[in-house]
């Protein structure tokens, strides 16, 4: 089990003395998806089993990624710009329509009582009835089998507990929501859809993280791991991270958005982020859209791969609802590869992007040739270029002229120095779990590839740039400038074998203030 958080401490001792030795608090994700799919398989037994589930949809996919291997644009699906607005236009109703369900839980939550059919419909639109003669937010928590008998009795029982289910699965969807995942720790999330995305500006014949493209050997892997670390240590002595409370703090999704290679891979639960990615160019600190001169012949750009190819951009897309399913099986130990939310952070760009992250363990996973991620080629043009960075206010949106000044000039600084501090080492060290020996032989290794290890504190900007740029953004700063109001919605777990007596905290099926029990 996990590592309890603050949070979750402080919740916890909020309780009974009784209670408190046989129930836990948890803002766990993962608990949440864990006791929505014991009640749906409680509810509707195999049509809920989620491990059958994630194997249908994985075979669905190494079908569609056989294709995938040669590595060539044309194994890939052609997405046309009509394709692209009819994406967009089924993002946007899916939106809606979580807006809608939200709005309705949260009603709920406020003390109104559902009746029948509205928790039907809700459940209805949500995707939880296997009888549902089309899939609604989701198709894989409870597979579709119209047609096949009726739907046993909606008991008061069978239909508190369906509503239930229903409201612990929107809370995922609803922005603001403090949550805890391993590894990560809290993090104040944003608006999940029905996808996630991500957008390439040109088909590379392969889509791996920063840290290992390009088939870097060993030793050139540690030395961009240990620049990363040493940023992580330079962000924690700016104002805005080492004081920021909101949240935890995703050190690699910060570095990530502002430079640093990575294990790390950006997707959004945004449509129009990912197209912006897809049809633009960062070129002299700004972005622009691509030239026609751009995408007119396979080669037209320099530096590609071999098998790369200019005129196609790359869509991929997975739904959020494969991850929860991953989420729900996984140990809760670990993240094991799975998509994270990068949340409300102290530096904007990775909230204006609805960010979330991809860790790769290994140099050999590979986006395109992932099955549960399907992928699209898009014919690129100047209409469709430009419409996009329009949209987008020609990038304002997603990189904010506001955020945090020169923060990418630091560490492109940082990473040309090809210097660490002996706490940046010996951090890379014990992760590695290297002898002492082993530990002087990797410092001699880094040595002759140029990056030194330098004995006692770093400093990557001078005192006085560093005090300017903290009364430049001051963590008051970032925090007048998050636009989203978090709320903390604990649940308390209640040892299986405990009984909750009626003059207890935990009354029926729902706790006093929200909190939900299991």
């Amino acid at each position: 089990m996990r590592e309890e958080t603050s949070q979750e401490r402080y919740f916890g001792s909020l309780l009974s003395g009784e209670l408190r030795k046989n129930a836990r608090v948890t803002f766990g994700y993962d608990d949440y998806l864990r006791i929505a799919h014991r009640h749906l398989t409680s509810l509707f037994g195999d049509a809920a089993d989620w491990s059958r589930s994630l194997a249908l949809y994985r075979e669905e996919g190494e079908a569609r990624a056989r294709s995938r291997i040669s590595g060539r644009c044309e194994s890939l699906p052609l997405l046309t710009k009509d394709g692209i607005t009819e994406m967009l236009r089924r993002e946007e109703a899916y939106g809606a329509e979580t807006d809608a369900l939200c709005a309705m839980a949260e009603s709920w939550r406020e003390g109104h009582e559902p009746g029948r059919e509205e928790t039907l419909e809700a459940a209805r639109r949500l995707g939880l009835l296997p009888d549902r003669e089309k899939d609604g937010l989701t198709r894989l928590l409870v597979r579709r089998a119209p047609g096949e008998g009726a739907m046993p009795a909606w008991d008061e029982e069978r239909l508190g507990l369906l509503s239930l289910t229903a409201d612990l699965l929107l809370c995922l969807y609803t922005p603001g929501l403090q949550l805890t995942f391993p590894a990560v720790g809290t993090a104040v999330t944003q608006r999940k859809g029905k996808f996630f995305y991500r957008g390439e500006n040109a088909f590379y014949a392969s889509s791996k993280p920063g840290l290992f493209r390009g088939s870097p050997d060993r030793l050139q892997i540690l030395i961009d791991y240990c620049l990363l670390e040493e940023a992580c240590f330079f962000l924690d002595e700016t104002d805005a991270v080492s004081r920021w409370g909101a949240s935890g703090v995703n050190y690699f999704a910060l570095a990530q958005h502002y430079g640093m290679k990575t294990p790390m891979t950006d997707v959004t639960s945004d449509l129009k982020t990912a197209l912006f990615f897809l049809c633009c160019v960062y070129e002299n600190g700004s972005w622009r859209p691509l030239r026609q001169s751009e995408m007119a012949e396979k080669e037209a750009r320099r530096g590609f791969p071999p098998g790369g190819d200019a005129r196609y951009g790359v869509l991929y897309r997975t739904p959020s609802e494969v991850n929860d399913i991953r989420w729900a099986l996984s140990d809760g130990e670990t993240d094991l590869e799975l998509i994270t939310p990068v949340g409300v952070q102290p530096f904007m760009r990775c909230s204006s992007q609805r960010a979330y992250t991809r860790k790769a363990a290994s140099p050999g996973w590979d986006m395109l040739r992932d099955p549960l991620f399907e992928a699209y080629r898009v014919r690129l043009d100047e209409e469709l270029c430009r419409w996009i960075f329009d949209e987008m206010e020609g990038g304002a949106l997603i990189y904010p002229h506001n955020d945090v000044p020169g923060m990418e000039k630091c560490l492109a600084e940082l990473r040309a120095s090809r210097r660490i501090s002996a706490r940046t080492f010996e951090r890379v060290a014990r992760e590695l779990s290297l002898s002492p020996e082993g530990a002087a032989a990797l410092r001699r290794d880094l040595a002759r590839r140029g990056l030194t290890v330098v004995n006692g504190k770093l400093e990557h900007l001078s005192a006085n740039r560093l005090r300017r740029l903290n009364r430049q953004y001051s963590v008051e700063t970032a925090a007048q400038r998050v636009k989203l109001r978090s709320c903390a919605r604990p649940m308390l777990v209640v040892a299986g074998d405990c009984l909750v007596e009626e003059d207890g905290t935990l009354t029926g099926r729902r706790a006093e203030g929200g909190t939900e029990h299991d």
